[in-house]
């Protein structure tokens, strides 16, 4: 479904001076682009663009300007990209306000067929002032260890725990392991062809991703480890625990994915949708879910980390380069597109630095 609430002012940006002339054919084709324009983003950057999108349109509509919101002059752009600068400012945070909002422009112009006006140099110096002056909070995200993992699991994950805490139990393991991100996850479907469940070990296919806007898909292999906090263990438990139908009976069914909404039962909780149809399809929850989930899961046992969802693809590409897993491996696991990219998401311990000094210092 795309995010667009525009489709029809769109097509008519689309159109320009045609569309007083164009004919139902053209008219059609331009209406459908402008509904699935959209699918060329990644999901996640349409969410992450949609509000401040809509942050430019109110302030449009304030002002009053002739046209479309589509008619903006450049110069006009710029000087609300200036003006989301100085609120950031105000706010002491950093850039990433205004490069969303540049980013946010530029992708539903662009999505509209139209030039996009964020080049102007305006624009181009509201960006350079915040990437030189907006200086970020720090913000603190831990690395998930392979000792928080059994922590949770062996406070969360027995026999009898509930089907939530059971849920995410597996859905941290997995990421953990999967090297995977929120995004990654909330892919997951448990269709027999897409969640493959062996022996040896587990096959997801990833038909999605950040680093894969093209859409080719992949898939991610998880071992079978055996244990409490096995992923491939824990994530028959949820299949079994959970009752999800795992094939379609019929060709318009939706089987839905692993991670998804939870109702509350006095048995421990059920599916709130088990199944639906390729029209009304069965979702993922919901990052900010997962999330306080998650941290609240953490601060129950004990975990004394600033744990994010994205601690545990952190986590996971730690735990492979302290235990000597070539760095080409677990790049290729977490499907990161340049050597820079695993460097980036490895918390490496600080012995080789401590033991470097103190050779320099002769001791």
């Amino acid at each position: 479904m795309p995010l667009h609430p525009d489709a029809e002012l769109r097509a008519s940006a689309l159109l320009g001076s045609l569309a007083d002339e164009a004919d139902d054919a053209l008219n059609a084709l331009a209406a459908r682009f402008s509904q699935e324009a959209d699918l060329a983003l990644a999901a996640s950057s349409l969410r992450q663009y949609l509000t401040p999108w809509r942050a430019f349109v109110k302030r449009w509509k304030l002002r009053r300007l002739p046209g479309t919101v589509y008619d903006v002059p450049p110069v006009v752009v710029g000087l609300y990209l200036y003006s989301v600068y100085i609120s950031a400012a105000a706010d002491g945070i950093g850039e990433g306000r205004v490069r969303a909002a540049s980013g946010a422009i530029h992708a539903f112009f662009t999505a509209a067929g139209v030039t996009s006006p964020t080049s102007h140099p305006t624009c181009r110096t509201a960006r350079r002032l915040a990437a030189k002056y907006l200086v970020p909070r720090p913000f603190r995200r831990d690395a998930f260890t392979s000792a928080d993992l059994a922590r949770l699991v062996g406070t969360f994950g027995g026999p009898v725990t509930g089907l939530r805490h059971l849920m995410m139990c597996a859905a941290v393991a997995i990421m953990f392991f999967g090297f995977l991100r929120f995004d990654d996850l909330a892919e997951v479907c448990v269709h027999t062809d897409l969640l493959i469940i062996t022996e040896s070990h587990m096959e997801i296919f990833l038909p999605r991703s950040k680093t894969d806007q093209l859409w080719k898909g992949a898939w991610v292999v998880v071992g079978r480890v055996g244990g409490a906090a096995c992923p491939v263990g824990l994530t028959e438990r949820l299949l079994e625990r959970g009752a999800y139908r795992c094939s379609p009976s019929q060709p318009q069914e939706d089987v839905g994915p692993l991670l998804r909404v939870v109702q509350y039962t006095r048995t421990g909780g059920r599916l709130q949708r088990l199944v639906g149809t390729l029209a009304e399809p069965v979702y993922s929850n919901t990052y900010s879910a997962f999330a306080e989930a998650l941290a609240q899961m953490c601060s129950k046992a004990g975990i004394p980390t600033h744990i994010t969802p994205h601690s545990l693809r952190i986590g996971g590409n730690s735990a492979a380069a302290a235990n000597g897993v070539p760095a080409e491996v677990h790049r290729a696991h977490g499907r990161c597109l340049s050597p820079d990219m695993v460097d980036l998401y490895t918390r490496r311990s600080p012995d080789a630095g401590i033991d470097l000094t103190r050779r320099m210092a002769g001791r």
